[in-house]
Protein backbone atom coordinates (compact mmCIF):
# COMPACT_ATOMS: atom_id res chain seq x y z
CA UNK A 1 0.00 0.00 0.00
CA UNK A 2 1.29 3.29 -0.77
CA UNK A 3 0.93 6.19 1.76
CA UNK A 4 -0.99 9.20 0.21
CA UNK A 5 0.65 12.79 1.22
CA UNK A 6 -1.56 15.63 2.91
CA UNK A 7 -1.91 19.02 1.66
CA UNK A 8 0.99 20.09 3.81
CA UNK A 9 3.62 17.25 2.20
CA UNK A 10 2.31 18.54 -1.41
CA UNK A 11 2.63 22.41 -0.62
CA UNK A 12 6.55 21.52 0.62
CA UNK A 13 7.20 19.00 -2.03
CA UNK A 14 5.92 21.56 -4.96
CA UNK A 15 8.55 23.67 -4.69
CA UNK A 16 10.84 21.39 -5.87
CA UNK A 17 9.14 19.79 -8.58
CA UNK A 18 10.25 20.79 -11.99
CA UNK A 19 6.99 21.67 -14.20
CA UNK A 20 6.67 21.83 -17.97
CA UNK A 21 3.63 22.88 -19.77
CA UNK A 22 2.98 20.10 -22.59
CA UNK A 23 2.63 21.28 -25.98
CA UNK A 24 1.58 20.05 -29.28
CA UNK A 25 4.41 19.56 -31.84
CA UNK A 26 3.91 23.13 -34.11
CA UNK A 27 6.50 24.09 -36.44
CA UNK A 28 5.05 27.43 -36.11
CA UNK A 29 2.91 29.66 -33.87
CA UNK A 30 0.79 32.34 -33.48
CA UNK A 31 1.26 33.93 -29.95
CA UNK A 32 -1.40 35.69 -28.36
CA UNK A 33 0.01 37.36 -24.75
CA UNK A 34 -2.22 38.49 -21.65
CA UNK A 35 -2.02 38.69 -18.30
CA UNK A 36 -4.26 38.76 -15.12
CA UNK A 37 -4.34 38.69 -11.21
CA UNK A 38 -4.18 35.93 -8.78
CA UNK A 39 -4.91 36.53 -5.34
CA UNK A 40 -2.85 35.02 -2.69
CA UNK A 41 -4.37 36.25 0.53
CA UNK A 42 -6.44 38.63 1.44
CA UNK A 43 -9.89 39.50 2.04
CA UNK A 44 -13.61 38.30 0.09
CA UNK A 45 -14.90 40.00 -2.52
CA UNK A 46 -17.60 41.34 -0.32
CA UNK A 47 -15.30 42.77 2.32
CA UNK A 48 -13.56 44.56 -0.33
CA UNK A 49 -17.07 46.52 -1.33
CA UNK A 50 -18.63 47.01 2.12
CA UNK A 51 -15.04 48.38 3.83
CA UNK A 52 -12.23 48.62 0.99
CA UNK A 53 -8.70 47.39 0.42
CA UNK A 54 -6.72 46.69 3.02
CA UNK A 55 -2.85 46.43 3.14
CA UNK A 56 -2.77 43.22 3.58
CA UNK A 57 -4.09 42.15 0.18
CA UNK A 58 -1.36 40.77 -2.19
CA UNK A 59 -1.49 40.04 -5.95
CA UNK A 60 0.54 37.69 -8.27
CA UNK A 61 0.37 38.18 -12.26
CA UNK A 62 -0.22 35.12 -14.20
CA UNK A 63 1.18 35.58 -17.98
CA UNK A 64 -0.19 33.65 -20.73
CA UNK A 65 1.02 33.01 -24.31
CA UNK A 66 -2.06 31.07 -26.41
CA UNK A 67 -2.61 29.97 -29.62
CA UNK A 68 -5.73 31.07 -31.65
CA UNK A 69 -6.77 27.68 -31.15
CA UNK A 70 -6.87 28.37 -27.18
CA UNK A 71 -3.57 26.65 -26.71
CA UNK A 72 -1.03 27.67 -23.43
CA UNK A 73 2.38 27.81 -24.97
CA UNK A 74 4.10 29.56 -22.12
CA UNK A 75 3.08 30.98 -18.28
CA UNK A 76 4.92 32.62 -16.27
CA UNK A 77 4.38 34.17 -12.54
CA UNK A 78 5.07 37.62 -11.24
CA UNK A 79 4.84 39.96 -8.65
CA UNK A 80 2.06 42.25 -9.19
CA UNK A 81 4.17 45.10 -10.08
CA UNK A 82 6.01 43.19 -12.69
CA UNK A 83 4.33 45.14 -16.66
CA UNK A 84 3.22 42.93 -19.05
CA UNK A 85 6.29 44.01 -21.19
CA UNK A 86 9.03 42.66 -18.73
CA UNK A 87 7.44 38.93 -19.08
CA UNK A 88 7.68 38.85 -22.85
CA UNK A 89 11.39 37.23 -22.81
CA UNK A 90 10.78 34.82 -20.60
CA UNK A 91 7.26 33.36 -22.55
CA UNK A 92 9.27 33.39 -25.67
CA UNK A 93 11.89 31.54 -24.02
CA UNK A 94 9.56 28.88 -23.24
CA UNK A 95 8.49 28.64 -27.03
CA UNK A 96 11.15 26.29 -29.13
CA UNK A 97 8.83 27.02 -32.47
CA UNK A 98 9.07 29.32 -34.83
CA UNK A 99 6.77 32.12 -33.73
CA UNK A 100 5.19 33.96 -36.84
CA UNK A 101 3.04 36.69 -35.14
CA UNK A 102 3.04 37.88 -31.92
CA UNK A 103 -0.37 39.84 -30.66
CA UNK A 104 -0.96 41.70 -27.85
CA UNK A 105 -2.82 44.91 -26.39
CA UNK A 106 -1.44 48.09 -25.32
CA UNK A 107 0.54 47.09 -22.52
CA UNK A 108 3.16 46.00 -24.99
CA UNK A 109 3.97 48.63 -26.72
CA UNK A 110 7.47 49.20 -25.63
CA UNK A 111 10.66 49.08 -26.51
CA UNK A 112 11.60 45.91 -25.17
CA UNK A 113 8.80 43.79 -26.17
CA UNK A 114 9.55 44.76 -30.57
CA UNK A 115 14.01 43.78 -29.01
CA UNK A 116 12.34 40.53 -28.12
CA UNK A 117 10.36 40.16 -30.99
CA UNK A 118 13.09 40.78 -33.52
CA UNK A 119 15.43 38.60 -31.26
CA UNK A 120 12.99 36.01 -32.35
CA UNK A 121 12.96 37.14 -35.74
CA UNK A 122 9.22 37.44 -35.62
CA UNK A 123 7.55 38.81 -38.99
CA UNK A 124 4.21 40.45 -37.77
CA UNK A 125 3.93 42.21 -34.62
CA UNK A 126 0.68 43.38 -33.88
CA UNK A 127 0.38 45.65 -30.85
CA UNK A 128 -1.79 48.39 -31.36
CA UNK A 129 0.61 52.00 -30.52
CA UNK A 130 -0.29 54.82 -28.31
CA UNK A 131 -2.28 57.25 -29.06
CA UNK A 132 0.07 60.06 -28.76
CA UNK A 133 2.33 57.62 -29.93
CA UNK A 134 5.67 58.82 -32.08
CA UNK A 135 7.96 57.44 -35.12
CA UNK A 136 10.83 55.21 -33.80
CA UNK A 137 12.66 55.23 -36.96
CA UNK A 138 12.24 57.82 -39.73
CA UNK A 139 12.75 56.66 -43.15
CA UNK A 140 15.73 58.80 -43.96
CA UNK A 141 18.33 56.60 -41.95
CA UNK A 142 18.16 53.84 -44.53
CA UNK A 143 17.33 51.10 -42.36
CA UNK A 144 14.42 48.37 -42.47
CA UNK A 145 11.10 50.41 -41.37
CA UNK A 146 10.88 49.55 -37.65
CA UNK A 147 7.25 47.24 -37.15
CA UNK A 148 5.97 49.83 -34.93
CA UNK A 149 6.17 52.46 -37.26
CA UNK A 150 4.62 50.52 -39.87
CA UNK A 151 1.59 49.45 -38.01
CA UNK A 152 1.45 53.64 -36.90
CA UNK A 153 1.77 55.20 -40.46
CA UNK A 154 -1.23 52.44 -41.70
CA UNK A 155 -3.46 53.76 -38.46
CA UNK A 156 -2.47 57.43 -39.53
CA UNK A 157 -3.67 56.44 -43.06
CA UNK A 158 -7.01 55.36 -42.14
CA UNK A 159 -8.57 54.47 -38.58
CA UNK A 160 -7.52 52.24 -35.37
CA UNK A 161 -10.20 50.56 -35.78
CA UNK A 162 -10.04 49.47 -39.39
CA UNK A 163 -6.33 48.58 -38.85
CA UNK A 164 -7.45 46.33 -36.17
CA UNK A 165 -9.81 44.75 -38.26
CA UNK A 166 -7.42 44.41 -41.40
CA UNK A 167 -4.53 43.08 -39.02
CA UNK A 168 -6.55 40.97 -37.25
CA UNK A 169 -5.84 41.99 -33.81
CA UNK A 170 -8.75 40.84 -32.37
CA UNK A 171 -7.75 37.58 -32.30
CA UNK A 172 -6.27 38.67 -28.87
CA UNK A 173 -10.07 38.46 -27.33
CA UNK A 174 -9.17 34.66 -27.30
CA UNK A 175 -6.33 35.24 -24.79
CA UNK A 176 -9.23 36.82 -22.41
CA UNK A 177 -11.00 33.10 -22.73
CA UNK A 178 -8.19 31.25 -21.88
CA UNK A 179 -7.67 33.78 -18.76
CA UNK A 180 -11.21 33.15 -17.42
CA UNK A 181 -10.63 29.40 -18.51
CA UNK A 182 -8.11 29.13 -16.01
CA UNK A 183 -9.99 30.86 -13.87
CA UNK A 184 -13.06 28.53 -14.16
CA UNK A 185 -11.04 25.52 -13.27
CA UNK A 186 -7.91 26.68 -11.15
CA UNK A 187 -9.88 29.46 -9.22
CA UNK A 188 -8.84 32.80 -8.57
CA UNK A 189 -5.99 32.47 -6.09
CA UNK A 190 -2.95 30.55 -5.26
CA UNK A 191 -2.94 28.94 -1.70
CA UNK A 192 1.05 28.63 -1.68
CA UNK A 193 2.87 31.18 0.42
CA UNK A 194 6.06 30.89 -1.54
CA UNK A 195 6.61 32.27 -4.41
CA UNK A 196 8.43 29.28 -5.54
CA UNK A 197 5.51 26.72 -5.05
CA UNK A 198 3.57 29.32 -6.08
CA UNK A 199 4.96 29.43 -9.89
CA UNK A 200 5.04 25.88 -9.83
CA UNK A 201 1.18 25.20 -8.80
CA UNK A 202 0.11 27.61 -11.29
CA UNK A 203 2.18 25.66 -13.89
Amino acid sequence: ELDVPDHSTLCRRIEHIAVTIPRANKEKVVLVADSSGLKVYGEGEWKVRKHGWSKHRTWRKMHLAITPDGEIRAAELTGNNTADSDAVSSLFQQEQAEIEAFIGDGAYDKRKVYKACRKRKIKKIIVPPQKNAKIFQHGNLNKKPHPRDENLREIRQSTRKKWKEKSGYHVRSLSETAMFRFKTIFGDKLNARKFKSQKNGSR
